[in-house]
């Protein structure tokens, strides 16, 4: 199997381990302390996929209305 491939999928099963790093917020108001672990941003992972579909389908919604809207206005 490609060395990339392997990589990409030790990444997504890794997506929010705080054992592979992570960050921690503290609330102001009530002194809680939230820990987060870093996500791999991977299009195989089912959660950071999600997000980078998202992410791209609303770019293209966004990038057709200006190509409408440029149309329209050229008649």
């Amino acid at each position: 199997m490609r060395e990339h491939i392997i990589y990409t999928v030790e990444r997504a099963l890794d997506c929010g381990n705080i054992e592979k790093g992570y960050i921690k917020h503290k609330c102001l108001e009530c002194n809680e302390e939230y820990i987060h672990g870093f996500t791999c941003k991977t299009k195989f992972c089912s959660k950071c996929g999600r997000m980078y579909s998202l992410k791209g389908s609303d770019k293209q919604v966004n990038n057709m209305l200006i190509w409408r809207s440029i149309k329209l206005l050229s008649k």
